[in-house]
């Protein structure tokens, strides 16, 4: 039993980064050829700048990144600078420099604080407590998921709020803390369930799973696992990733 969940944990992950994510731009790029505002082209430059971190393209992506920000400084777009920071960071992680991810998601985050813009200062934050558990630091990535908790709830983004309270449930599930992690990953499963959200559903299942596995509660995380398996079965295309892919 202890040995088929550790193998449960090891194979979801890699289900997970074996989907195919959908990198095709030329979509964006019909759209960039239509707007008609500078704002609206960094805006869709910034979302085909997002779909390259996913491949190998990182000449293209980085110059992609500066023209972001040449062109918003030059124009006085804030959001613009904002996209072109985080992305930058983004970039790092990707590279597993995470102080430097750390450093471009704090110059996004004074500028989204600065717009008051609710949505960006969550983002952000999200992003941030990723990268300072990736580099090890429990305590600024509660810190940071609980803030962006708190800024998804602000502008009633739920899927958001369920999205964080998963990250803090994972962070406390791996630091022993398994009543404070089973309650935030609870939260977010009801969440999820009543947006109808089957992707993300799915992958709650599987933090809930490594949770009881760490418990040493094998067959609720063998039920569990099962559960996210069967549901992700039943979508036409896998929808859901990794729970620490950045935004």
């Amino acid at each position: 039993m202890k040995r088929l969940a550790a193998l449960l944990i090891v194979l979801f992950p890699l289900v997970a980064l074996n989907q195919p994510i959908k990198t095709n731009t030329d979509s964006l790029w019909e759209e960039f050829r239509q707007a008609e505002t500078d704002t609206g082209k960094i805006s869709l430059l910034n979302d085909i700048s997002y779909k390259l971190l996913f491949t190998d393209k990182e000449d293209t992506l980085k110059m992609y990144i500066d023209s972001m920000y040449l062109w918003s400084e030059r124009i006085g777009f804030d959001k613009g600078l904002h996209y072109a920071y985080k992305t930058r960071g983004s970039y790092y992680w990707f590279k597993h420099k995470f102080d430097s991810t750390i450093y471009f998601y704090k110059k996004a985050e004074k500028i989204a604080e600065q717009l008051k813009n609710k949505a960006l200062i969550a983002d952000i934050n999200y992003n941030m407590a990723l990268a300072y558990e990736m580099k090890g630091d429990k305590k600024e990535a509660i810190f940071h998921q609980r803030t962006a908790v708190d800024y998804f709830d602000r502008f009633n983004d739920r899927s958001g709020v369920a999205k964080s309270l998963r990250g803090l449930g994972g962070i406390y599930s791996r630091t022993g803390q398994s009543e404070k992690a089973l309650s935030k990953i609870l939260t977010a499963i009801h969440i999820y369930d009543s947006l109808g959200k089957q992707g993300e559903l799915a992958s709650t299942y599987i933090t809930l799973g490594n949770l009881y596995t760490n418990m040493e509660e094998y067959r609720k995380a063998i039920d569990y696992h099962e559960k996210a398996l069967k549901l992700d079965l039943k979508l036409d295309e896998v929808s859901w990733l990794p729970t620490n892919i950045i935004i």
